[in-house]
């Protein structure tokens, strides 16, 4: 049995902490991105997704207030 992506939107506060698991993985260590320069101002002002593959977050992405 296949299990099914969700998605989740909210806030850096509810979502930040699976949002950023994802962010480091790939762009801090696949990319090379410095993890200085992941994170700014906009993460709090900024409507995150994230999605799941069961419990496991998968991917995210944000939508700035000036979407």
């Amino acid at each position: 049995m296949s299990q099914e992506i969700r998605l989740v939107t909210g806030d850096w506060a509810s979502l930040g902490g699976h949002a950023a698991r994802v962010r480091v993985d790939v762009f801090v260590h696949e990319q090379g991105i410095p993890r200085e320069l992941e994170w700014d101002e906009w993460d709090a002002r900024s409507l995150h997704c994230v999605a799941y593959l069961g419990d496991e977050p998968i991917a995210t992405g944000r939508l700035l207030p000036d979407a």
